[in-house]
């Protein structure tokens, strides 16, 4: 393996269920895993274990993609990492974005650092970062190792309460494999069963090491996105610290139910995104906007490349 083009070097013992990591960036990014491809560990998830339980909708065993496997199409969805729920408000969850997605073409778009002020800026700080076609089937053949590329699962962890789930998104010559960890990296050591603690541990292990890809290189850039979302409500009564009018036409005819309570969207692209882009990049969270005589809460959701609406559920 050259120096500066590894990024990940992981050796499964699947006797003790441990993964060794050694971590080196350059730029001139090549994601090799020495070890993991072809591995399989032989370890069946349980669906009944200590307290507290773990529920499984199956089993799961990490196993390797083959070399034939590639994506379909430049924009199509390979692989996500999304954590979400919890506690938060609402705000908050139609805002959301998925903090690693991988697609065909190899671009990993993920939500970058944002600046420390308060309000903060209104829209969120993507990146993306190119993988060449190896260094992609590379990411595959760690995800496998991980336990995606096999049936659904999701493991439960009950003494953790308001806590997020990450869910894991794997496409795989079409079939689309999901696994979900409730509370992952909540849980102390003793309180599972060998199999799912392993398991979990596999998954938040991918989850860090797949974020390194684009959150410690230099060649991550900012990402052009070419659609937003607009959720909005009406604001409360009251004068708000920062009011601004609405660039466009009429907001509220614009926005749309959605079945999300008193959220209601609208997606701008094209000449319309060209003259709200701006005004969008100068506000901040607090930032309110008048239209036709109301004046509207709203939050704002860049779209990544496999999404084209607004949200319609949590």
């Amino acid at each position: 393996m050259k120096p500066l083009r590894l990024l990940f070097l992981c050796v499964e013992n699947a006797g003790r269920g441990r993964m060794a990591a050694t971590i080196a960036l350059g730029s001139l990014l090549a994601v090799t895993f020495a070890g993991c491809g072809e591995e399989r560990v032989n370890s069946t998830i349980a669906t009944t274990t200590t307290q507290p339980s773990v529920t499984t909708s199956t089993t799961a065993t990490p196993t390797s993609i083959p070399n034939t496997t590639t994506p379909a199409g430049a924009d199509d969805l390979v692989l996500r990492i999304e954590t979400t729920g919890g506690f938060v408000p609402p705000g908050f969850l139609v805002t959301e974005i998925a903090e690693f997605s991988l697609f065909g073409d190899g671009r990993v778009i993920t939500v970058g650092p944002q600046i420390e002020i308060f309000p903060p800026p209104a829209l969120a700080n993507l990146l993306f970062t190119q993988l060449t076609d190896s260094e992609l089937r590379t990411v595959l053949q760690a995800a496998a190792v991980a336990g995606l590329a096999g049936d659904d699962i999701h493991f439960d962890y009950p003494l953790v309460a308001d806590a997020p789930t990450t869910y894991f998104t794997l496409v795989t010559d079409g079939v689309t494999h999901s696994v979900s960890a409730y509370a992952l990296g909540f849980e102390s050591a003793g309180q599972l069963d060998p199999a799912p603690a392993a398991a979990r541990q596999r998954l938040a292990r991918f989850r860090a090491r797949a974020l390194d890809i684009a959150g410690q290189i230099g060649s991550s850039q900012p990402y052009g996105f070419e659609r937003v979302a607009v959720y909005g409500e009406v604001a409360d009564a009251g004068e708000p610290p920062d009011v601004r009018d609405w660039p466009l036409d009429d907001l509220g005819n614009a926005l749309a139910d959605t079945g999300l309570g008193v959220f209601r969207c609208a997606v701008f692209s094209g000449e319309d995104l060209r003259v709200l882009l701006p005004e969008l990049e100068r506000a901040s969270t607090a930032t309110t906007w008048q239209s036709e005589g109301l004046t509207y809460v709203v939050y704002l959701r860049p779209l990544l490349p496999d999404e084209a609406g607004c949200r319609t559920g949590f």
